[in-house]
C-alpha cells in the first residue's frame, strides 16, 4: 500500500477519561501498485467506545465504513463495510496471481465482529449482491448473492454461484484457516464446450460437459472426487475427423 495522509488530531478530558477527535485524509493510494483514490476517515471517541467512519471515493467504485471499538486491551470492534461497485482487481490478484485478465467489482456488505487485537477471533459474514470478474479470459459474474462467513478460523462457503456466457459453477461448503486447513467443498455445474476453441483456434467444439465434485481433505493434500457427463459433444481438431 502507498499514498500520503493528511492528519488533524485533538485530544482533552481527564487522564482516566480522555476524549478524542482525529480526522485523517489519505490521497493518492494505491494498492499492488494500481492506483485506488482517496479516502477520509474519522475517529470519535465517547468514554471507552470510539466510533469510526470512513468514506473512499475511489478512481473505481466506493467504499464507506461505520462502526464501534472498544478502548479496552483487545479493541473489541463491531464493523461494517458498504462496496459499489468497488474494484477488487488488487485482492484477487493476491490470490490468483497473473491470472485476472479483465476488470473486477463488487457490491454488497461485509461486517466484522471480535477483537482486532486478535484477528483470529474475528466473525466475518459477507452478503456480496454484485460481483463480476474476467478470469483466465472468462467473464464471470455471480448469478444470485454471494454469501460466506468466517468464525472461528473456519471459511464457510454458504452460496457462491458464478456464471459465464459458457460457464456455471455453484459451490458450498467450508475450508479451515489454520492448523491442517481441512476442507469440504462441494460444486456442480456445466461447461460450454465451446469454450475449447478460445484456446486453439483450430479446435471446433460443440456440447455441453456437466459435472459434480467434492474436495476433502487438506488444502495442500485435497482428494477430490466427482463425476462428468458429456451431452451432445462433438470435438474436431483441424483436418482431423471427430
Amino acid at each position: 500500500i502507498t499514498g500520503k495522509v493528511d492528519f488533524h488530531a485533538r485530544a482533552w478530558g481527564r487522564k482516566d477519561a480522555p476524549r478524542l477527535d482525529a480526522e485523517m485524509h489519505f490521497r493518492e493510494v494505491a494498492l499492488n501498485g494500481e492506483a485506488m483514490g482517496s479516502l477520509e476517515a474519522q475517529a470519535v471517541t465517547s468514554g471507552d467506545t470510539m466510533r469510526l467512519t470512513a468514506r473512499a471515493d475511489f478512481v473505481r467504485g466506493k467504499l464507506e465504513l461505520d462502526g464501534t471499538g472498544g478502548l479496552g486491551d483487545q479493541f473489541p470492534a463491531r464493523l461494517k463495510l458498504q462496496l459499489a461497485h468497488l474494484d477488487v482487481d488488487p485482492l484477487l490478484e493476491a490470490f490468483l496471481k497473473g491470472r485476472i485478465t479483465g476488470h473486477s467489482s463488487a457490491n454488497g456488505a461485509i461486517t466484522v465482529d471480535g477483537p482486532l487485537r486478535e484477528p483470529q477471533r474475528l466473525a466475518v459474514a459477507g452478503n456480496i449482491d454484485g460481483f463480476a470478474a474476467g478470469v483466465e479470459n472468462i467473464r464471470l459474474h455471480n448469478d444470485g448473492p454471494l454469501r460466506f462467513s468466517v468464525s472461528h478460523q473456519l471459511l464457510q462457503l454458504d452460496q457462491f454461484p458464478l456464471v459465464s456466457d459458457t460457464t456455471r459453477l455453484a459451490a458450498s461448503g467450508t475450508v479451515a484457516l489454520s492448523g491442517t486447513r481441512l476442507l469440504n467443498l462441494q460444486a456442480d455445474g456445466h461447461v460450454n464446450l465451446e469454450l475449447l476453441e478460445a484456446y486453439d483456434p483450430r479446435i471446433n467444439s460443440s456440447g455441453t460437459l456437466d459435472f459434480s465434485l467434492s474436495a476433502v481433505g487438506t488444502l495442500q493434500r485435497p482428494v477430490v472426487q466427482g463425476q462428468a457427463r458429456v451431452r451432445n459433444g462433438a470435438l474436431a481438431y483441424g483436418n482431423l475427423p471427430n
